[in-house]
């Protein structure tokens, strides 16, 4: 990297005291299928970027394949092509220690993670994005110090970079009603599987709710012994988030994404679900965020294009939702949903 560290160092020189430099990086599919955010490739053209005296502003992914590839065919969930935003590290730079540089990842990530959703990135983006912010903080100072006061690398930073953000997903869990956190537990464990009860009972005495109430909310299904998060191809058709008595945010989710893809729903009638959710409307598209990931995760390829979908309309679905005057049930009859 010694040659792509020199042309960097001649960029910054002609004249970038004013002017950003964009930069694009195109991922092998052999780079990414294998090791992702933390690619050797990647992080070495990171590192000359850090070492040439540039600062990174942001990183936004390209799509230069299509979108098939990208979940569709199971290869991987990240797009092919990465845009850089440098501007030249001011020479007045600090150096921080290694706590020092988590405790500002913890500050700043939920913030910066806030702003990427609200410009409507996907989903399947995400994790790549918000290195852009990450690196944002590291490269801001002139060094970061391990605990040795050997100057960590970009590998590194990129690690914890991932492992922060990871913190922010599931402290985010918290914040759903406790029928959903169960769902959630449970789908992270065992997907839309039939399991013993005394497994849903467990989940649900953590949470100081009864199994019964997650069978009456229809969040789970009780089969004689074992339990089962409702599929989506069972849920009841005409159901409307207005005359739910219990409901929850996973059920605004999974309906709506029933919805949406189903033969005789579609957009529409997706948005009347969304208009009617009332104050769980945001709950509901972070939910589709964190279904994504933990579908992505397990490699559940299939699940993870719902999910990804879902987020992608969700914008669209909240203004035809906002254009509705009175919104009122709109029952979708039983069809046979196109993606599961």
């Amino acid at each position: 990297m010694e040659g792509m560290k020199s042309a960097l160092v001649s960029m910054r020189d002609a004249g970038l005291q004013t002017e950003p430099l964009v930069i694009y990086y195109a991922f092998k599919q052999s780079e990414v299928a294998k090791e992702g955010t933390t690619s050797a490739g990647w992080a070495s053209f990171l590192q000359g970027i850090c070492d040439s005296g540039l600062m990174i502003d942001g990183t936004w992914p390209v799509r230069t394949e299509s979108s098939g590839r990208l979940i569709g065919k199971g290869s991987n969930a990240l797009a092919s092509s990465i845009v850089l935003v440098c501007r030249s590290r001011p020479e007045t730079s600090e150096t921080i220690t290694r706590s020092d540089f988590l405790r500002t990842l913890r500050r700043e990530l939920p913030a910066a993670r806030e702003r990427l959703r609200a410009d409507k990135v996907s989903p399947v983006d995400m994790p790549q994005s918000i290195i852009g912010p990450g690196m944002g903080v590291f490269t801001r100072y002139a060094r970061v110090l391990e605990d040795d006061d050997s100057a960590m690398s970009v590998r590194t930073a990129l690690a914890l970079i991932n492992r922060v953000w990871e913190e922010i997903e599931n402290a985010l869990d918290a914040d759903f009603d406790a029928e959903t956190q169960v769902a959630l537990a449970w789908y992270a464990s065992h997907g839309f599987d039939t399991r013993p009860s005394g497994e849903l009972i467990t989940l649900a005495n953590a949470k100081n709710i009864s199994d019964s109430s997650l069978f009456q909310s229809e969040v789970f299904l009780n089969r004689r012994g074992k339990a089962q998060l409702t599929p989506r191809e069972e849920l009841p058709a005409g159901w409307s988030p207005q005359t739910d008595g219990t409901l929850t945010v996973w059920e605004c989710v999974q309906h709506v994404a029933r919805t949406l893809e189903a033969t005789k729903g579609g957009q529409e009638a997706a948005a009347r679900l969304v208009a009617g959710m009332g104050g769980k409307t945001e709950a509901a598209r972070a939910l589709a965020y964190r279904l994504f990931q933990i579908a992505t995760d397990k490699g559940w390829s299939a699940e993870a294009l719902v999910y990804n979908a879902l987020a992608d309309e969700w914008p669209t679905l909240e203004r035809l939702a906002s254009e509705i005057p009175n919104p009122v049930a709109s029952p979708v009859a039983e069809e046979t949903p196109r993606l599961l």
